[in-house]
């Protein structure tokens, strides 16, 4: 179970990449989004494929 103290910092953590977001452009935040979704993409492939093979 994470401590308070923990639980605080990731709010914190968050709470400041949503702010980030909001400042980004249009552009910026549909880049973001399109390589954020890459990445994922391309981990859940290899996680995927090392269960099969």
């Amino acid at each position: 179970m994470p401590s308070a103290e923990e639980i605080t910092r990731v709010r914190r953590l968050v709470r400041r990449l949503r702010e980030d977001l909001h400042e980004l452009t249009d552009d910026d935040r549909c880049a973001s989004e399109r390589k954020s979704t890459g990445r994922v993409r391309r981990c859940t492939g290899a996680a995927t494929q090392d269960t099969f093979n």
